[in-house]
């Protein structure tokens, strides 16, 4: 292999081989990538280095993800640049060969390629996934490949960090996000139901396939996630009503997902879970109580599956379907609800700590909700 100063030079005379973002240039077993961005605004990618060398502790684990093979810095103008030499990811580009293919036939042909993958490329894929789990991994069709010989499998590029820690599999919140993470397999390649090239056939031959792979990833989480069935009812309380009616016809059994006892009290301990971090999120001055009720409880309330366990629960049944025009509605109106019981609960916490905390985040933020109410309360009047 030649020195990268050498690859840099031979690139003037070369095409971008990149199907969007920064330049790469392909020499055949390696790719060189070129990271750019004006001096002004800093160091074009900061943390390369860092990431290099996690990146390859990953690779020499067995993880689907090219050595970073050398690196070379320098600034020309008022332009910073970073080199990255590293090897070329096996299989084709999942952008430019399975994603969003013009040809509803041979869209089809790709997702039945994928549906059809020997279980070690989901395994393997899904094993992956988990361990790359902190590590800034953008799953945008361009970033990953697929090589569909037997010891093939998908392959992950352009990590953007260094935190080498994996997925945690007794947090519903990380399972979640693994499962959605390789919900790409299905996301990417079904034919849109707005694509006017496809005939109505296409389009519901197209439907079965997503479905069966979406059945599959399922099959593989079951089989590789340690524990799986703490969480599974949880999982599948995720899915459409038309993708459980598929799984439960095709050998996996789903039920009633209505909430147990049991899980009624896990439901609330989730919620409390909620309540406990939004507080010391608050404690430690890193969120105000504006962004903490209007973005991150929703945020955590979504990554733990709760407006999806919030539709079997009985206080939700409350909401009747009549009492709205359209389904957006109905659906708003329900979540809203869940947040509002997130909204009281920490409110009371916080008025039980204000008399016994000299903190002033939390005292800031009791204040403001106990005007919140006498300004609510001066309107009612």
């Amino acid at each position: 292999m030649k020195e990268i100063d050498e690859y840099i030079k031979e690139t003037a005379n070369m095409k971008n081989a990149s199907n969007g973002g920064s330049p790469a240039y392909d020499f055949g077993d390696v790719v060189l990538v070129k990271y750019s961005i004006p001096t002004k605004y800093g160091i074009a990618r900061e943390n390369e280095e860092l990431i290099a060398i996690a990146a390859n502790k990953k690779n020499e684990e067995g993880v689907r993800t090219p050595r970073h093979l050398a690196i070379k810095r320098e600034i020309n103008g008022q332009d910073n640049f970073c080199w990255v030499l590293q090897e070329k990811a096996k299989g084709k580009n999942f952008e430019e060969y399975y994603s969003a293919r013009n040809n509803p036939q041979e869209q089809l042909r790709c997702q039945k390629e994928l549906l059809n993958a020997p279980d070690y490329h989901y395994e393997k894929c899904i094993e992956d996934l988990a361990s790359l789990f902190n590590m800034g991994l953008e799953l945008k069709p361009k970033n990953i490949f697929y090589d569909s010989q037997p010891n093939g499998g998908f392959t992950f590029i352009d990590l953007l960090g260094s935190d080498i820690t994996p997925y945690n599999p007794e947090s519903i919140s990380s399972v979640l996000r693994l499962l959605r993470s390789s919900d790409f397999i299905s996301n990417f390649t079904c034919i849109s139901e707005y694509d006017q090239e496809a005939t109505p056939y296409e389009k519901e031959e197209s439907e079965k396939l997503y479905l069966g792979i979406k059945k599959r990833i399922f099959c593989t989480m079951e089989k590789v996630v340690p524990n799986f069935n703490q969480f599974k009812r949880w999982i599948l309380r995720t899915y459409s009503k038309e993708q459980l009616a598929y799984f439960e016809s095709n050998g996996i059994f789903v039920g009633d997902l209505s909430l147990t006892d049991e899980e009624y009290e896990t439901f609330d301990n989730y919620l409390a879970q909620i309540v406990n971090k939004s507080i010391k999120q608050i404690e430690s001055g890193e969120k105000p109580l504006w962004d903490i009720k209007t973005n991150q409880i929703r945020t955590m309330l979504e990554s733990m599956g709760m407006y999806s366990a919030w539709n079997y629960h009985r206080a939700s049944a409350e909401i009747d379907r009549k009492d709205f025009d359209d389904d957006y509605d109905f659906e708003y109106a329900k979540k809203r609800k869940l947040d509002e019981l997130v909204d009281l609960i920490l409110k009371n916490r916080l008025y039980e700590l204000k008399d016994k905390s000299d903190n002033p985040y939390i005292l800031k933020a009791a204040q403001e909700l106990l005007d919140e109410d006498t300004k609510k309360n001066s309107i009612k009047k």
